[in-house]
């Protein structure tokens, strides 16, 4: 889906329901209402534009007070502080973002969110797990509707943010929703009987550990995509056939492509849930999701079992457009005074000044341009082998990482010359080249690079001023960068090599300084973890993410010999 089909969709539904306006130029649908949310937390989740909107319809009273969207991938980083810093006028009720952990979605989040910190914000995260490896995309935002449902709800009631960030993770990390998935080609579900019972056996023996009755009782909500269930049925619905007498099965997908045919699966659906001996207080089923196998359809599970509140939450009325009820002004309790407008320029996103405040130790001014003369060789560098970044990345990605990667290098590479960062003090230089990278860097690569410098600033900022800056502190800078880093478990392996490689510099830059080498020495021994690490790998060529940390710590390295070989570093 293109950039503008994807804007002229958010302004249809603007258009069909009049509670709901977008936010220009940011690929975002908002409340219409969301400057009368005083005292109520606001809730932000977003999605990937593709056949379908996922999130945007899940906007209203009762559910999210904003959605953002991506094109091919996870909403672009400053996207997502826009609508941050848009509906975050009352920054003492607090903004929660509910997002899946997947692909680039905590790590552009992430950034979002300690930016918004840095500006005052009050903003937490929830990130929804799945109960399984490899889960898809349609999987892992099928969990995250239940949790728009309950929070929403309690923001409604005026629920504290901490309370609702609490129950919120306390539902996913107990593993209170469960992902179900499937397969249509059986008609019978036993595989959906066997999950059943894999994902509440273990949680009812322990209090019915004498009796064979586990799943008595047991009350659930589930959530079914039923868009597998309508590719499939219409790709049988196609097919040609003589009798169907001869072919019940056939005859029931057939029946299936309808609404009829639809609730009868329902229906067989929870005859296996009586099976199981549980109890489905709360049944939905929407075509949330494009599935991308159609032999299979997905289910989500909640236990309400031991948390009785939850169908309290369930059942709050909201009037997002997803659900029945239309969204309208007149419910708002809005004037429009004439004619509807179906988009705003935004009223409260400001460009904050950038906080320069000195804090950590500092150098002097002639090793700050030594300092700043490193970076600007690492950056030169990386400009120097684009072409070469980009076919190795022709394997891994689109074939672009290097020119993206060049993009910051050459942002970088003019504020040094311009004398637009501040050398002497490394906390305020690293956050502003952290600054310059969310800028100018796109993609995955951007939000880790980003991420990775804001939080080396963010290590040098708990030392005392008058402290002398050390190796060993350079050294704690790159462990917390990279521990950092690591909390993200991103889960695509160029991702993963990327912290690998950042991690065997760690390694043996603590090995060489235990062994008390000279500080530069152990910083090429460092350079040359790097590089091994490069070519030391099961793919056919190396990939970009770690030969591109190679290159601008090669030149790093080279360049620090020439400027601090008179420098005392201890």
């Amino acid at each position: 889906m293109s950039e503008l089909l994807i804007d002229n969709s958010l302004l249809g539904i603007a258009a069909v329901h009049n509670g709901l306006i977008t936010l220009q130029d940011c690929q975002a649908v908002l409340r219409r209402d969301y400057t009368n949310m005083i005292g109520k937390v606001k809730l932000i989740s977003g999605g990937r534009g593709g056949c379908e909107l996922p999130c945007a319809e899940f906007v209203g009273p009762g559910m999210l007070t904003a959605a953002v969207l991506g094109h091919k991938t996870a909403p672009p980083k400053n996207n997502i502080l826009r609508v941050i810093e848009e509906i975050g006028l009352d920054e003492s009720s607090g903004i929660l973002l509910i997002i899946p952990n997947y692909a680039a979605y905590p790590i552009n989040f992430t950034w979002a969110k300690l930016r918004a910190i840095e500006k005052g914000y009050n903003v937490k995260m929830v990130l929804v797990t799945m109960n399984f490896e490899l889960a898809t995309e349609e999987q892992c935002f099928l969990a995250t509707q239940f949790l728009y449902k309950i929070a929403g709800a309690m923001s409604e009631e005026g629920k504290h943010i901490d309370e609702i960030y609490s129950f919120c993770n306390h539902l996913v990390n107990s593993k209170k929703l469960q992902i179900l998935k499937t397969d249509l080609t059986e008609y019978t579900f036993e595989p959906f009987v066997s999950s059943l019972i894999s994902v509440f056996q273990d949680k009812c023996k322990e209090s019915l550990r004498n009796t064979n009755k586990y799943f008595i009782n047991q009350e659930i909500a589930i959530l079914i995509n039923n868009y597998g269930i309508r590719k499939h049925f219409n790709i049988y619905k196609l097919q040609s056939f003589t009798d169907i007498n001869q072919n019940f099965e056939l005859f029931l997908h057939l029946l299936g492509s309808t609404h009829l045919g639809i609730y009868t699966f329902i229906l067989d659906v929870l005859k296996q849930i009586e099976m199981c001996g549980l109890q489905a207080k709360r049944i939905y089923i929407k075509p949330l999701l494009k599935i991308s196998d159609t032999k299979c359809f997905d289910i989500c599970v909640l236990n309400l079992s031991l948390m009785p509140v939850l169908i309290k939450y369930l059942d709050f009325p909201t009037s997002a457009p997803a659900w029945p009820r239309i969204l309208t002004s007149d419910i708002l309790g809005i004037t429009d005074h004439g004619k509807i407008t179906l988009c705003t320029p935004g009223k409260y996103c400001k460009d904050s000044p950038k906080n320069t405040n000195l804090q950590g130790p500092s150098m002097c001014h002639e090793t700050g341009k030594k300092f700043m003369s490193i970076i600007l060789t690492a950056c030169e560098a990386v400009i120097a082998c684009t072409n070469q970044l980009n076919k190795l990345d022709q394997e891994y990605g689109k074939g672009d990482y290097g020119t993206n990667l060049t993009n910051g290098a050459q942002a970088l590479k003019e504020a040094i010359q311009e004398n637009k960062i501040l050398s002497i003090n490394p906390c305020v230089a690293f956050m502003q080249i952290s600054h310059i990278i969310e800028r100018t860097i796109d993609d995955i690569q951007g939000g880790l690079y980003s991420l990775f410098f804001h939080n080396i600033a963010k290590a040098f900022s708990t030392y005392e001023t008058n402290k002398q800056i050390t190796a060993n502190m350079w050294l704690d800078a790159l462990a917390t960068a990279n521990e950092a880093i690591k909390e993200l478990d991103v889960p695509s392996i160029s991702d993963h090599i990327f912290v690998a490689v950042l991690t065997a510099i760690q390694l043996s830059l603590t090995k060489a300084l235990n062994e008390n080498v000279d500080p530069i020495a152990a910083f090429g021994a460092a350079v040359k973890a790097a590089e091994y690490f490069t070519v030391d790998t099961k793919f056919k060529s190396p990939c970009p993410d770690a030969h591109a940390v190679g290159i601008w710590m090669r030149a790093a390295c080279e360049a620090a010999k020439l400027k601090l070989i008179n420098y005392n570093v201890k």
